[in-house]
C-alpha cells in the first residue's frame, strides 16, 4: 500500500504515472480531517473503494464533493440569509411578543 493512500491495494496495473497524476493535483488548501466512521461504514467503502479501483481517501473525498455540489452551493446558502426582510414585523420584535406568551 502507498503511503497517504489508505484503503485496499490498487491493482496490478497502478503504475508511478498514476501516482504523479495525483500528487500533481493535490489541493494545498485541502483540510485534513480526523472523523469516526463505524467499522460496518469503513468496510462497506473499502468494498466500494475496491469495485471502483480508488483508494478510500479518495471515495471519501468524491462524495463529500457530490454531496457539497448537491447541498451546498454558495448561491444555495445565500438565498437564505434575509428570508426575513419582506416581513412586516421585525424578527427580534416578533420574538419578545412571543417569548412574552411564556
Amino acid at each position: 500500500m502507498i503511503a497517504g493512500f489508505g484503503g485496499p491495494e490498487r491493482p496490478s496495473s497502478f503504475a508511478c504515472g498514476d501516482l504523479l497524476a495525483r500528487m500533481a493535483t493535490i489541493d494545498e488548501d485541502a483540510m485534513p480531517a480526523t472523523v469516526e466512521i463505524p467499522s460496518e461504514q469503513v468496510e462497506a467503502l473499502d468494498r466500494i473503494a475496491a469495485r471502483e479501483h480508488m483508494s478510500r481517501e479518495a471515495l471519501v473525498q468524491s462524495l463529500i464533493a457530490e454531496f457539497v455540489s448537491r447541498h451546498g452551493s454558495a448561491s444555495d446558502l445565500d438565498r437564505f440569509f434575509g428570508n426575513w426582510g419582506d416581513r412586516p414585523i421585525d424578527g427580534l420584535e416578533l420574538q419578545s411578543r412571543l417569548r412574552a406568551e411564556w
